[in-house]
């Protein structure tokens, strides 16, 4: 971790973090992992301190411990910084072509998908370097599907040494690709290879080979977990056959981690659209939240002063709902009918003084009857 944190944040942390790892391992002998310590002082006594034949041994050094001791997972590691970034500064270019082939080998091997495309890159950066790839020229269009309808989402154009990349959406034509070819790949999920297009094949008769005349052709499909998530579409406009095997099986590799990349993505799209719109809501509920707190604010304001008015009167002055519930009494009320205000708000007359009522009314009755006893 402080490798790439230092690598990322601050250069003098990571040559102190490899100083480290390589001190410990003169001192107290290599562990497992030091060949990665060592090939990493490898790269750093060229690039940083200027001491390129340092560099090499120690890079030489990293390559022996691994091939000798491992660990596996650290071969692509150490092969990838050595061919590539470290030999190159004594060798020829081609030195370092076979190391870098093999860290695109072993990182297959043990599935490490992300470093296997990352070691193929170099592979081709230095072929092309080198002048075995001069027919680069080509173009690539990337399809997702979205809401049941296939849609453009990328394009890429190379040529020689320049790749253009477009992102935008767009429908499908015959304009663009062909139609056919790519309507089979999607019904069967099989991938369709061309080495050379102009050849009599399934899709000949379609309009766009018609047109264009393109020469190697691959329409590969991008599935996760057996569902179609897109497809990839290159062409190579000046030779046959420049879709070789070994090309299509990195292919797939890349379109297998392009499949699990782009569920992630629209994953992550859907979350962060989500989030949104979650924050919008609670944006909108805060500013509900105030106006109707600024509206109660008023309120209490108004039923406030109300209540100062009416206190200064010498009538008595209530008010009442349509259900007869007092809203409001003032000072006159109380004093005159000898019960508090709390008493009274939501109240009706017939909670307030139906007891009071049924007691005078009790007394009525008792003294009529007194009276009656008397008078027979």
């Amino acid at each position: 971790m402080l490798l790439v944190s230092g690598l990322f944040t601050d250069r003098n942390l990571l040559a102190l973090t490899v100083g480290r790892m390589a001190n410990l391992a003169l001192r107290h002998g290599n562990a497992v992992a030091s060949c990665y310590g060592h090939v990493w002082l490898g790269m750093l006594s060229g690039a940083v301190f200027g001491d390129y034949q340092a560099g090499y041994r120690f890079g030489k050094l990293a390559l022996d411990l691994v091939d000798q001791r491992g660990p596996f997972h650290l071969k692509p590691r150490v092969y990838l910084c050595f061919g590539y970034c470290v030999l190159p500064w004594t060798k020829h270019l081609r030195a370092g072509l076979g190391l870098v082939q093999r860290a695109f080998d072993t990182a297959y091997e043990t599935g490490d998908v992300n470093f296997a495309a990352y070691s193929y890159s170099g592979v081709l950066l230095i072929r092309f370097e080198i002048g075995e790839l001069s027919n680069l020229r080509g173009e690539g269009l990337l399809i997702l599907q979205k809401d049941g309808e296939q849609q453009i989402e990328a394009e890429a154009r190379s040529d020689l040494d320049k790749v253009a990349l477009h992102f935008h959406r767009s429908a499908l034509t015959s304009f663009e690709l062909p139609v056919s070819l790519l309507r089979y790949v999607i019904r069967t999920k099989e991938c369709v290879s061309l080495s050379d297009a102009s050849a009599e094949n399934l899709f000949s008769e379609d309009e766009y080979f018609r047109r264009k005349s393109p020469r190697s052709v691959l329409c590969l499909p991008l599935i996760k977990q057996q569902q179609l998530t897109g497809v990839l579409y290159l062409e190579n406009n000046l030779a046959p056959g420049v879709l070789t095997p070994a090309r299509l099986a990195t292919l797939e590799l890349i379109a297998s981690q392009a499949a699990i990349s782009l569920e992630q993505a629209t994953l992550y799209a859907e979350l962060k659209k989500a989030n949104e719109e979650l924050q919008t809501e609670i944006s909108e509920r805060k500013c509900a939240q105030a106006a109707l707190e600024k509206s109660s604010s008023e309120l209490r304001k108004s039923e406030q002063r109300l209540q100062d008015i009416v206190d200064n009167t010498t009538a008595v002055v209530f008010v009442k709902d349509l259900d007869f519930r007092y809203l409001l009494v003032n000072r006159e009320y109380e004093r005159r009918y000898h019960i508090r205000r709390d008493e009274i708000i939501g109240k009706t007359d017939f909670d307030l003084f139906i007891d009071r009522q049924c007691g005078m009314f009790d007394l009525a009755i008792g003294n009529l009857l007194m009276l009656s006893m008397k008078l027979s």
